[in-house]
């Protein structure tokens, strides 16, 4: 699946399994890159234990029992609680959720912007427990972009054929002040309007057909994604944990 789609896996709340390299288990998620060792709870130094685990710091690292409650490691350093990063991400609106707190399936969910970190503000883009959130902020960025850059084109070509109509509206102008009996400078003045109306022509067609082979539904972010999903549905499997 390409890096654009949402991720359809469910997210898996076990712990990983896998030992760092000073023999101890690691304290995070099954899925998720394994922290570096000086952040295993067994060896790891009194500034790192005694991080706050949520945004209120009512539980430290220390504290919790990670066989029940891994903890998210994030790329700036920061740890915090699954429960708190959880909520934080609005994890459960993009997932079915059952009586049982499971995960059952992925859904449409309400887009939110890009989340950062809650204590330094890094963008949060490389956890895999949330790559269908993270994934759909990124899409209606780049969508947003892709607006932007195109009603950029769009106003750059309306600009062009205005100059274009104003010139020709000029020349008209000009070949009616020398319609005085001069014929033969009549003629060529037309000619000239004439060659300025079919180049100008020309350039007004292939500024729109550039700019809506570009803007077409197909090309726009969402489009792209879709039309993968349409590409790729004969070959998908049923949505699996990552453990």
């Amino acid at each position: 699946m390409p890096c654009a789609v949402p991720c359809d896996r469910l997210p898996c709340s076990v712990r990983c399994d896998k030992m760092l390299a000073c023999g101890h288990q690691c304290p995070s998620l099954c899925g998720e890159d394994c922290p570096d060792v000086k952040y295993c709870r067994e060896c790891a130094s009194s500034d790192i234990l005694y991080q706050p685990l949520n945004p209120l710091g009512l539980t430290r690292y220390h504290e919790t029992n990670l066989a029940s409650n891994p903890v998210i490691f994030l790329a700036c350093g920061h740890i915090c609680s699954l429960e708190s990063m959880d909520s934080y991400m609005y994890l459960r609106r993009a997932y079915e959720v059952g009586d049982g707190a499971e995960f059952l399936e992925p859904k449409r969910f309400p887009r939110t912007a890009m989340k950062t970190c809650p204590a330094c503000r890094v963008p949060l883009r490389n956890i895999h427990r949330y790559n269908r959130v993270v994934k759909g902020a990124l899409a209606d960025e780049t969508t947003k972009r892709f607006m932007a850059q195109n009603g950029a084109l769009q106003t750059k070509i309306i600009e062009e054929v205005s100059a274009w109509e104003t010139t020709l509206k000029q020349k008209a102008d000009e070949a009616l002040v020398l319609a005085t009996g001069q014929n033969n400078t009549v003629f060529v003045s037309k000619l000239a309007i004439l060659e300025d109306y079919k180049s100008g022509a020309e350039l007004a067609t292939e500024g729109v057909v550039k700019y809506l082979a570009i803007v077409t539904k197909a090309e726009q972010p969402y489009g792209r994604i879709q039309r993968y999903v349409l590409s790729s549905v004969d070959q998908w499997e049923s949505p699996k944990k990552r453990c």
